[in-house]
């Protein structure tokens, strides 16, 4: 059975990020289900409202260099 596509969150513009968060209403579970975090990341469940990346989730992080000096980007070794 094909794996269902998953977006990434970062893709989303703030406008659409915003939108999503407003009208679906999701819980945490559902949303990380739905949505993907950036394969870079190593945070886990970052995309966990609460717990999670405050700045994936608030719409401040668009690409990798975003995140350059995050303790969570795989490309620091962390």
């Amino acid at each position: 059975m094909p794996r269902k596509y998953r977006p990434f969150w970062h893709r989303f513009n703030e406008y659409d990020q915003e939108y999503i968060v407003k009208q679906s209403g999701l819980v945490v579970r559902k949303f990380i289900k739905k949505y993907r975090q950036p394969d870079w990341c190593n945070y886990y469940e970052a995309l966990s409202d609460i717990l999670g990346c405050w700045s994936l989730m608030g719409g401040l992080i668009h690409c990798e260099s975003d995140c350059c000096d995050c303790d969570h980007n795989k490309e620091r070794g962390n």
